[in-house]
């Protein structure tokens, strides 16, 4: 039952099944060295901040498509113009 609730709260920290599986071994290991848990961690908060500033990019560039889109009686929109594959990204 504890093995379930630790899973659950790594879970709920993100952390993907390999490396869950990885904190679970390290968790049973009473000789664990403090140090392999720390680098699990601090590996994954890494990535957490990767993927914070890809998801801050993503919303500054839908901010600034969104104003370009402000008048709904133009055909003319961003939005759609950046989703368009057939458009060079130099010809926008």
């Amino acid at each position: 039952m504890h093995s379930l609730c630790f899973i659950r709260r790594a879970r709920a920290l993100g952390f993907h099944v390999g490396e869950t599986r990885a904190l679970l071994d390290l968790w049973r290991d009473r000789d664990r060295p403090a140090e392999e848990v720390q680098k699990l961690a601090a590996r994954h908060a890494k990535q957490i901040r990767t993927r914070i500033a890809v998801l801050q990019a993503m919303l500054l560039a839908l901010r600034q498509l969104t104003e370009g889109c402000r008048t709904g009686d133009r055909p003319h929109c961003p939005i759609l113009e950046e989703a368009d594959c057939k458009i060079p990204r130099a010809n926008r």
